[in-house]
């Protein structure tokens, strides 16, 4: 029997001038959030990946507001999301 592969992952390459550095937030004893947004999307805008990771009892969690990784949300608001993945 041959198999087939007939669907393969969309893999988005992002160029330095497209993608600066993340922004960190490390102010919160055991939770640091990243947020990654494309040039010229201000802080106070829609338009965020936010990802907090969060650190429990020696086990760490990645998650994202409404366990979503897309650009769509506010930077500035990042503590008052419901993460999950």
């Amino acid at each position: 029997m041959e198999v087939t592969k007939k669907t393969a992952p969309v893999v988005q390459l992002l160029g330095t001038n497209w993608m600066p550095e993340p922004f960190v937030d490390e102010s919160t004893e055991g939770t640091t959030y990243y947020g990654w947004a494309p040039l010229g999307v201000q802080e106070g805008e829609n338009g965020w990946r936010i990802m907090r990771r969060k650190t429990e009892d020696g086990i760490t969690k990645c998650e994202y507001p409404n366990g979503s990784m897309e650009f769509e949300f506010n930077w500035e608001d990042r503590a008052n999301y419901n993460y999950g993945r």
